[in-house]
């Protein structure tokens, strides 16, 4: 069992102990236990949760794009101009990723060719 801590601490670094507390401290009570609520109903953790979120909206997952795409519309962050353009920029990637169709592990493959190491094949 402190294997697989130690292990979790190495991987998502000793900063997640400070980062998860400071999230609920805007929330109000009501927030918070409705969140808890729904974890458990939907059988998550809350660091399973928090990790899904960042895991999806840092690899671009299209369900967490589209979301954050529709709140900063209806919440009105950001001018329409940028949010434009970010789009046409998502756009854009997809289309090359498609023209393209490179896996992860073949971009993994180039960069270690660019960096001179060897080539998992």
């Amino acid at each position: 069992m402190a294997d697989e801590k130690e292990k979790k601490i190495h991987e998502y670094g000793w900063l997640n102990r400070r980062v998860y507390p400071t999230l609920y401290y805007d929330s109000t009570d009501t927030v918070y236990v409705n969140l808890i609520m729904k974890l458990e109903y939907e059988k998550l953790t809350k660091t399973e949760f928090f990790r899904a979120i960042v895991d999806g909206f840092i690899n671009d997952d299209k369900h967490i794009t589209a979301f954050i795409e529709e709140y900063k519309e209806t919440k009105q962050v950001d001018n329409k101009r940028s949010r434009r353009m970010i789009k046409k920029e998502r756009e854009k990637v997809e289309e090359i990723d498609k023209k393209f169709s490179l896996s992860p592990e073949d971009i993994e493959n180039i960069f270690d060719l660019i960096d001179g190491g060897e080539v998992d094949v």
